[in-house]
């Protein structure tokens, strides 16, 4: 739950997190083609779900818009990217239009892509399987420190302790991490609870 952070600390180390077996793939071989060391974070149990069903571009450093909305933008990575796109169909039922991106290269974050969210959107989401200190989170909100009319952030990932060990789909629910929960944590910062 830690990794991403300590990684991200490395000089020079570039951290990926893909988000489903077709972009481990594209993670592989973009890195063969490159001399630059790197961290590739792989999580979660077998058989987790697809997200790209069909070949797409990718790039190392690159986010993704897989999706497109007017009042908030969820920014994802690795397996919380499939549990965001179903948190952005729910949200959709109840009126609420997300975008959702794929961050899948954490160091060095998308900086182009992330200016023109915090200048397009009036709230952010991030979503992790990680702590929400370090990870995507903290590299986000690192971003958003230069611009002086970001918009808020909240932050969901697994809290500052330690905790109880188990299986993942066991773990993703006992974090508040699936679709229907990170959907609800949304909702309730909308509201203000």
């Amino acid at each position: 739950i830690e990794d991403m952070a300590l990684m991200r600390s490395m000089p020079g180390l570039m951290v990926v997190s893909p988000a489903d077996s077709l972009e481990v793939v594209k993670t592989v071989q973009s890195l063969s083609e490159i001399e630059t060391p790197a961290y590739v974070r792989l999580t979660g149990g077998l058989n987790n779900p697809i997200v790209y069903k069909e070949d797409y571009d990718f790039s190392l450093g690159k986010g993704i818009v897989l999706r497109e909305g007017e009042d908030l933008t969820i920014i994802a990575t690795g397996s919380m990217l499939f549990e965001s796109l179903r948190a952005a169909d729910i949200l959709s039922e109840k009126g609420i239009s997300a975008t959702v991106v794929n961050i899948h290269t954490i160091k060095p974050i998308d900086t182009i892509l992330l200016k023109k969210i915090f200048s397009s959107t009036p709230f952010v989401v991030t979503v992790e399987e990680h702590s929400v200190i370090g990870g995507l989170g903290g590299s986000v909100a690192e971003q958003k420190s230069y611009y002086p009319n970001a918009p808020s952030q909240l932050m969901i990932g697994l809290p500052d302790r330690f905790d109880v060990v188990g299986e993942y789909s066991f773990l993703l629910r006992h974090f508040g991490l699936k679709s229907d929960q990170i959907a609800k944590k949304i909702i309730d910062a909308l509201n203000g609870k």
